[in-house]
């Protein structure tokens, strides 16, 4: 496991959160408090919008012009 380290005092965390938790945000570049909280207790007001993921204008303007037609959605587990 990679060894990075969080860029700002991180002391305030270390005795609620688990080291090993810590040390896997650290490795994905959650490394500092605001992120680690942002990460760990998240609000949906701060998720962008979902027209902002790729296809999904596209795909609303195309279901609003099917009218009554029947619609399918098919996926995976993550989608």
């Amino acid at each position: 496991m990679k060894n990075k380290k969080p860029v700002e005092d991180m002391s305030i965390l270390e005795n609620s959160i688990h080291p090993l938790i810590l040390k896997l945000l650290y490795n994905r570049d959650v490394n500092t408090v605001d992120k680690v909280m942002a990460f760990l207790k998240p609000n949906i007001e701060l998720l962008p919008s979902p027209l902002e993921l790729y296809g999904v204008a596209e795909a609303v303007k195309l279901i609003n012009t099917m009218g009554d037609a029947h619609i399918r959605v098919v996926g995976d587990y993550d989608v």
